[in-house]
């Protein structure tokens, strides 16, 4: 008797699935309507709400006059319309919270631009306090996060308890598969329970890899997942017992195989999702879209797209002018001091690598003596380098650096993202650092992760790129800001820069 005959004659007790699965009802499954009902009503409750409560902060009362109930009807309206467009209440079981926060900013900032464009196109923003309009829209943001934070938790608590659970199972029988399982069976929070696999068992599956994936019997390394049959015993599976969703966790160039689970499920009414193996690819920023309507998967691409580019811009634009601004004194105090303490010009300009593999002409104040560039050029040994007095102490807190403020300001380079390198090492290190050419897929930066992180000067360059990498694939505006608020303490002032 196979595991899925003993299975269908003796189901086991399971945390989750349907009633053919479970021991107690589960209210909150069969209720799920209600539930997004519920989201549906909470966010305009919120926004309407903050908006009387910033009333009350700034102007001292809760007797609200007639004409600011005007945009909290408005506000409350326009959520009730956009947000259920913009994606916000799909099912983000399993997704990361950010990524949800993500499509709830961008749909709040949406109703409060049509909200600003009311109020400028009737011409009645001199009706409403600008100071009450800010601490609405700051404790709207608030609001919706704090809600998100809420609601996931008690799903993820009453998911551990067994409730609104889904039932999977796996098409597949390669390390992938069990890997998708895997990890799956350490997720307790997302309320999934893998019933099984259909394919191979493991051990003829895996015994090419089997003395080096699954020696000793490791229990880490092989899920605790159930055999349920071959391909051939799906569909009778799923007629006698309820499967939720079916998840293909095949091979990409096993196309026969995929073509055959095809024709095999095409009367199955379960949610059937396909896991593609990308992790055994260099990967950097991967995901899925759509153009003129055909599935793309992402392998490699550029954070800085979309919103992400205009976020990144204005950054970039506000500090570096904030801060040229605020360093005039010191810039001009450098500047006098390169040009009375050695001969040749106050600035010096070379050739870099930025976005793209485009080229322009770094700025920094020059250190080192006239016409040093004639003798021959080599990468790093920055201790056989003979600096001026002047030059040295620059070096050593990165005051040369500062011209390229100006870069940032003209667009070629960013105030966060990977040490543009010179031509010349480009090609020197493309082909033998791995991964060397992806830190162009973003601008160069003045500071960056690697560089807060001590490496700078004659530092390990295959480790400086695997940091470079690391900020390009989780950027963020929030991990910008923190990296610029650790340049001074552990960028600036480190050893390594010379």
């Amino acid at each position: 008797m196979n595991s899925f005959e003993s299975q269908s004659r003796h189901p086991k007790p399971k945390s989750g699935g349907r009633k053919s699965l479970i021991w107690k009802p589960d209210l909150l499954r069969e209720n799920a309507h209600l539930f997004q009902a519920f989201q549906r009503l909470l966010d305009p409750v919120i926004l309407f709400g903050f908006g009387l409560l910033a009333y009350r902060i700034y102007l001292g009362t809760w007797q609200v006059s007639q004409e600011y109930f005007t945009p909290l009807l408005l506000m409350a309206t326009l959520t009730a319309i956009i947000f259920p467009a913009s994606s916000v209440y799909q099912s983000w079981r399993g997704s990361p919270l950010l990524e949800e926060l993500q499509s709830v900013g961008i749909a709040l900032a949406i109703v409060t631009g049509i909200l600003v464009l009311v109020a400028v196109a009737t011409k009645t923003t001199e009706v409403y306090s600008r100071v009450w309009f800010g601490i609405w829209i700051c404790l709207n943001w608030a609001g919706l996060i704090l809600s998100r934070f809420a609601l996931r938790n008690t799903l993820s608590a009453l998911r551990k308890h067994g409730f609104n659970r889904r039932t999977i199972i796996i098409i597949g029988d390669n390390e992938h598969a069990m890997q998708v399982a895997r990890q799956l069976e350490d997720s307790p929070w997302t309320g999934l329970d893998v019933l099984g696999y259909f394919g191979k068992t493991l051990g003829e599956a895996l015994a090419p890899s089997l003395p080096l994936n699954l020696a000793d019997n490791n229990e880490q390394t092989v899920p605790s997942v159930s055999h349920l049959g071959t391909l051939q015993d799906i569909i009778p599976f799923t007629k006698k017992i309820s499967v939720d969703q079916i998840w293909i966790a095949l091979p990409l160039q096993d196309e026969q195989r995929m073509k055959d689970v095809q024709q095999a499920l095409r009367h199955c009414t379960a949610d059937i999702r396909f896991v593609p193996d990308l992790y055994g690819y260099n990967l950097l920023n991967h995901s899925i879209s759509h153009v003129a309507g055909l599935p793309v998967i992402n392998l490699s691409v550029s954070p800085m797209a979309g919103i992400n580019h205009w976020v990144k811009e204005a950054e970039d634009k506000l500090i570096a002018l904030s801060l040229l601004l605020m360093l005039s004194p010191l810039l001009l105090l450098i500047a006098i001091a390169v040009k009375l303490t050695s001969q040749g010009p106050v600035l010096y300009r070379q050739e870099r690598v930025g976005w793209n593999g485009s080229l322009f002409m770094m700025i920094k104040f020059r250190t080192m003596p006239e016409n040093t560039e004639k003798q021959e050029i080599v990468w790093g040994q920055a201790d056989s380098k003979d600096p001026t007095p002047l030059g040295a102490f620059l070096r050593r807190y990165s005051l040369d650096e500062l011209p390229q403020f100006w870069n940032v300001l003209k667009g070629e380079m960013s105030i966060v993202g990977p040490r543009p390198e010179r031509p010349m090492f480009v090609e020197q290190f493309k082909d033998t650092i791995p991964g060397y050419m992806k830190k162009h897929v973003v601008k160069a930066g003045i500071t960056g992760w690697a560089q807060i992180n001590g490496l700078r000067g004659d530092t390990n360059l295959a480790q400086r790129i695997e940091h470079d990498l690391y900020y390009i694939e989780n950027w963020t505006l929030w991990l910008d800001l923190k990296i610029i608020l650790l340049t001074p303490l552990r960028g600036m002032l480190n050893a390594n820069a010379k």
